[in-house]
């Protein structure tokens, strides 16, 4: 999927957080998660599955950040 692609798709989605985002912040956000850009016909892309896969990971990091502000239950 181009890299272009999904920055749009995330405007879309939120553009108050993701409007101003570029290539730069896309990279910084999906490297961690092993989805790293790379060229393809000249033009950066990213593995769809591999943004899945970020996003599941992230969204599963964030839950766990919850669990562990709200204690023991």
């Amino acid at each position: 999927m181009l890299a272009q692609e999904v920055l749009h798709r995330l405007a879309a989605r939120n553009p108050e957080a993701y409007g101003s985002w570029g290539p730069t912040n896309l990279k910084q956000a999906l490297e961690p998660y092993g989805a790293e850009q790379y060229k393809s016909n000249g033009v950066m892309v990213v593995a769809h599955e591999r943004v899945q896969d970020a996003i599941r990971e992230r969204f599963a990091e964030d839950v766990a950040d919850v669990d562990d502000e709200e204690g023991p239950v």
